[in-house]
């Protein structure tokens, strides 16, 4: 979905686009441990819609860290120069869940925010096919 941010935020032109953000080197770390591995495996159709949604927005150099920790900062520099103005919260996981709140002038939850979906907990959820 944040490839669309573009189309998104001109289909709901009152919503917060939340830019979550993390160091190039922790994202691609992440992004070859669990993504990534997945969309190499993939043919048919969706081997199309994959190579011609990277080809376009993100790059085709999966194995290139320097390539993908490039593409993964031009894109978080396009959303910040889109015009988004007020709309764009730049949030990370460790700020919790305040900022969002904020954001949204919604009330902070009393539960803790919640730490899911790392490496581990996604390569037990959607392993490789054999």
């Amino acid at each position: 979905g944040c490839s669309f941010w573009p189309e998104l935020s001109r289909a709901f032109p009152d919503s917060l686009v939340l830019l979550s953000h993390r160091s190039p080197e922790s994202w691609f770390k992440s992004a070859r441990g669990t993504i990534f591995p997945h969309l190499m495996t993939v043919e048919g159709e969706w081997r199309g819609m994959i190579d011609a949604l990277f080809s376009t927005r993100f790059t085709m150099e999966l194995r290139d860290a320097d390539a993908c920790m490039a593409a993964f900062e031009r894109h978080n520099e396009e959303v910040r120069s889109g015009g988004l103005g007020p709309r764009l919260l730049e949030w990370s996981p460790g700020d919790g869940w305040e900022p969002l709140c904020r954001a949204l002038d919604r009330p902070v939850p009393d539960e803790p925010f919640p730490h899911a979906n790392s490496t581990e907990d996604f390569n037990a959820r959607m392993p490789l096919p054999d």
